[in-house]
């Protein structure tokens, strides 16, 4: 039930405050070597560069306008070279016929109230395997990552 997955959700994000209130994922970051957690934070980035890697191959123009756009961009205006790519990409799909605009309407959409049903399984499948995901696969090697470039985060500040 859609019910079942909303009180998953609000289950997942009262475990992701208390862990980060109480300092627990911080006592837990201490514990893991820094190579380990550099290597999470290697996997989650690769298959992002795998796939850029086999863009720029398939569609070198416009991949490739990507790169030395935002290369151009970092030297450039180091702030908007996100913004820089983004707009010499989206010119150079125009101009090469790769940039395809489905047929649009603009309907305004309401809020719908869900009200949240909490399902043992739901919280297992759903609550439990995401609070370890986004710790581990994300915050952890964010957090990890900041420590080794010299900053001293105070992961009860940042989490919770």
């Amino acid at each position: 039930e859609y019910s079942d997955a909303i009180g998953a959700y609000v289950v997942a994000a009262l475990l992701a405050l208390i862990i980060g209130v109480t300092g627990w994922f911080g006592r837990l970051l201490a514990i893991v070597p820094k190579p380990v957690m550099a290597a999470v934070l290697a996997g989650v980035l690769l298959p992002f560069v795998l796939k850029a890697v086999e863009a720029v191959v398939t569609s070198p123009i416009v991949a490739g306008g990507l790169v030395v756009a935002f290369l151009i961009g970092r030297r450039i205006t180091p702030r908007y070279a996100v913004l820089v790519a983004m707009v010499v990409g989206a010119v150079l799909s125009a101009v090469t016929g790769q940039a395809h605009a489905p047929a649009l309407t603009l309907d305004l959409s309401g809020p719908v109230w869900t009200t949240p049903t909490f399902d043992l399984q739901a919280i297992m499948g759903i609550a439990v395997p995401l609070v370890i995901v986004t710790m581990a696969g994300q915050n952890g090697p964010g957090l990890a990552m900041m420590g080794t470039l010299g900053y001293k985060v105070n992961d009860k500040l940042v989490l919770g």
